[in-house]
C-alpha cells in the first residue's frame, strides 16, 4: 500500500502546537532546537508561550509551522517506521513536503521560510491586509463580489481623511477547491466583501 504525507500551510498555527510531541519525543525536541539555532531565536518559547499575536505574524508562523510539521514527520519515521511514498503540502506546506522527501535539508528550508515570511510581512504592514475564506460560492461569483467590494471600499476611502499604505483592493488569492476560495486584500476592501456576502 502506498503512503502519503500531507502538510498544512499558514493559518494552521496555534499556541502550544506540538507540545505533547515535544514533551515525549527526543527527535521532535531536536527539530525545534535545530530551527531555533538556525533562526537565532527561541522558537520553542514562541510556539508554546507566545504570545499568540507574535506567533501569527507571518515571519514567525512560517518557520514555526515548518518546524512542527517536520518534527511530527520525524516522530512518525522513528516511532512507526513510517516512510511516505508521496508528500504533499498546501502553500507553505510544500516546504515541509520537500524536506521530508529529502529534496533539501531542514536547516536550509528554515532559512528560506524565515526569509519568505519576512518578505511577506514587510510587503503589507501589520493590520492593513487580511485574508478570508469564502465557502459555498462558485469562483465567478466570488470574483464579482471582489469587484463590488473593491469599488465600494474605494468610494469610502475617497470620502475619508485616513492615509493608507496599501492599495484598496480584494482579490481571489487561492482557489482551494470547488466552493472554497480564499481572498486577500486591504482590510477595508475585505470588510466590504464580507458585508456583501
Amino acid at each position: 500500500m502506498k503512503k502519503a504525507a500531507f502538510f498544512p500551510g499558514q493559518g494552521s498555527q496555534s499556541l502550544g502546537m506540538g507540545k505533547q510531541f515535544y514533551d515525549e519525543f527526543t527527535v521532535f525536541r531536536q527539530t525545534i532546537e535545530e530551527a531555533s539555532d538556525c533562526l537565532n531565536f527561541n522558537l520553542k518559547k514562541l510556539i508554546f508561550d507566545g504570545p499568540e499575536s507574535d506567533l501569527t505574524l507571518t515571519e514567525n508562523a512560517q518557520p514555526a509551522i515548518l518546524s512542527v510539521s517536520v518534527g511530527c514527520y520525524r516522530v512518525a519515521e522513528m516511532e512507526l517506521d513510517f516512510k511516505s511514498d508521496v508528500n504533499l503540502g498546501h502553500s507553505l506546506g510544500e516546504y515541509s513536503a520537500l524536506v521530508t522527501a529529502d529534496a533539501f535539508p531542514f536547516a536550509d528550508a528554515i532559512q528560506w521560510v524565515n526569509a519568505r515570511g519576512l518578505a511577506m510581512q514587510k510587503s503589507v504592514p501589520v493590520g492593513e491586509g487580511t485574508m478570508s475564506a469564502i465557502i459555498g460560492a462558485d469562483d465567478a461569483q466570488v470574483e464579482e463580489w471582489c469587484k463590488e467590494a473593491t469599488a465600494e471600499a474605494k468610494r469610502a476611502r475617497e470620502s475619508s481623511d485616513t492615509e493608507y499604505n496599501v492599495a484598496c483592493t480584494v482579490e481571489p488569492a487561492n482557489f482551494n477547491a470547488p466552493g472554497q476560495v480564499v481572498v486577500s486584500g486591504s482590510v477595508d476592501a475585505v470588510t466590504e466583501l464580507e458585508k456583501i456576502i
